[in-house]
């Protein structure tokens, strides 16, 4: 095929891609002009956009708009010349052709009056897209602020039509993130019942691209928190959430989810028990092993989040075979997720309750993943580690003993300089010693202990300067006795 017919047959495509936007922006269009209106009237708005669709915009046709005519076409004339300059050019293209802050003084009220009285959907639509854009820019959002266009643009939330809902949405997102009043908008928006709109258009929502873009509005307008949010509506944004996370395999969705759920609300027990309680961790669980989804990450760093709970959070997520999962990410040496980051997470259950306890044990491979981090003097893990051995469990001093820690203790004993876990460490042995001498009648505790391991906690009982640790060495001295 020549140059030449290539080149016909691109500009064949891209005439064809041209008429197919056309024809779907009147489609969409023709649904935003009601049976209402006269037909000569609706005729005249798709003349519009038909004929002016590929005209060139200037800034001197902006520059010239006075949005003051009576007449309603004339009027959407220049509404669509300005949405289409703001399709073609950058905002910082109207500082340079002078349209700076004076001008959008005399703009900016003249659209937010003609959405306050128009009933004309399409308007309604068109001023809404335009507020959005020219608030992205400047100081331009203070005059939307200051002409009450926020609560003329949550009105429009509850529009009996959800293109304007949509749009509305995203105008308040756009103001809400991008402008110098951003914070006053969000607390507007929250304060006069925006959040509580958007999430009665979500739940309507089926299409995953405007699900994404209500998230996104969602997001900036809570971005600094949920203050001025009612309880009720704390556990309505997390049912919907949790809901598109189990509902949906798009990885947008997904992510925006997590990203608000993991960063805007605030992190409570009671908040996670109510998330796990939605039947969410099934699905973080199979995308966590999903290395093929970009999305694991995320979805594991949730369920950190979730398990640094503890308690019935932590519970539930163990009996959905969490630490079977871990063991799985461990084996996995390809695996998006870091080794260091399962370990760190598993760690924690050395901090919970018994049951939590047993079951870390009960797995070998990530306990003993766990003890090779004590045994490589890695200070967090024994911070964490020392709390199994106060245990008062048979199983798991048993499981302890096995692996030698009195050994492995004794060894750290003169390589660590922190006075306060070398106490924890010592009150630790000293829990073995007591667990084995009431409990497990089938050791003698002193066989549990070589001389020079002995020796050791001897010289720290006559010779550290701290007292508690003395006291502490004493008590193992007195059990083997």
């Amino acid at each position: 095929m020549s140059i030449h017919n290539q080149e016909g047959q691109f500009q064949t495509i891209n005439n064809l891609e041209l008429d197919q936007g056309l024809s779907e922006e009147i489609e969409a269009s023709k649904l935003l002009l009601p049976n209402t209106i006269p037909k000569q009237v609706v005729d005249q708005f798709l003349e519009i956009i038909e004929s002016h669709q590929f005209m060139q915009v200037s800034a001197n046709d902006v520059l010239n708009i006075k949005l003051e005519s009576e007449d309603i076409i004339s009027l959407y004339v220049e509404l669509f010349i300005l949405k289409k300059y703001l399709t073609k050019y950058n905002l910082e293209e109207y500082e340079d052709h002078d349209m700076n802050i004076l001008n959008a003084q005399i703009l900016i009220p003249k659209l937010i009056h003609l959405i306050k009285t128009n009933e004309i959907p399409l308007i309604q639509y068109d001023v809404l897209w335009i507020l959005g854009n020219i608030a992205t820019f400047q100081a331009f959002d203070k005059l939307i602020i200051q002409n009450d266009g926020i609560d003329i643009i949550l009105q429009y939330l509850n529009s009996t039509y959800q293109q304007i809902q949509l749009q509305a949405n995203w105008t308040l997102g756009n103001i809400a993130t991008e402008g110098e009043l951003q914070q006053v908008c969000r607390d507007q928006v929250r304060q006069k019942g925006g959040v509580e709109s958007i999430l009665r258009l979500l739940s309507k929502l089926k299409d995953p691209k405007t699900i994404e873009q209500c998230i996104w509005s969602l997001t900036n307008i809570c971005s600094d928190g949920i203050t001025h949010l009612k309880e009720e509506t704390v556990k309505e944004i997390i049912l919907q959430l949790c809901n598109f996370i189990n509902n949906y395999d798009d990885e947008i969705i997904i992510q925006t989810c997590l990203v608000f759920l993991c960063e805007i609300i605030p992190s409570t027990y009671e908040k996670s028990l109510y998330i796990v309680q939605s039947n969410i961790v099934p699905k973080l669980l199979r995308l966590v092993v999903n290395q093929k989804r970009k999305i694991s990450i995320k979805s594991f760093e949730f369920l950190y989040d979730l398990f640094e709970s503890g308690g019935q959070v932590c519970d539930h997520i163990l009996s959905l075979k969490f630490l079977d999962v871990a063991e799985t990410l461990l084996k996995d040496k390809n695996s998006r997720i870091k080794k260091m980051d399962v370990l760190t997470c598993c760690l924690l259950l050395c901090k919970g309750t018994e049951k939590q306890q047993k079951l870390l044990i009960e797995n070998q491979m990530v306990f003993q993943e766990i003890f090779k981090q004590v045994q490589l003097k890695n200070t967090n893990f024994i911070q964490s580690f020392v709390n199994l051995t106060l245990s008062k469990d048979r199983d798991i001093i048993l499981v302890l003993i096995n692996n030698q820690i009195i050994s492995n203790f004794t060894i750290l004993f003169e390589q660590l300089q922190d006075n306060e876990l070398l106490e924890k460490m010592l009150k630790g042995l000293e829990n073995i010693f007591s667990v084995v001498k009431t409990e497990i009648v089938e050791l003698n505790p002193k066989q549990l202990i070589n001389n020079s391991e002995l020796n050791q906690i001897k010289e720290l009982f006559y010779f550290h300067k701290v007292t508690s640790l003395r006291v502490s060495a004493e008590h193992i001295i007195q059990l083997l006795e």
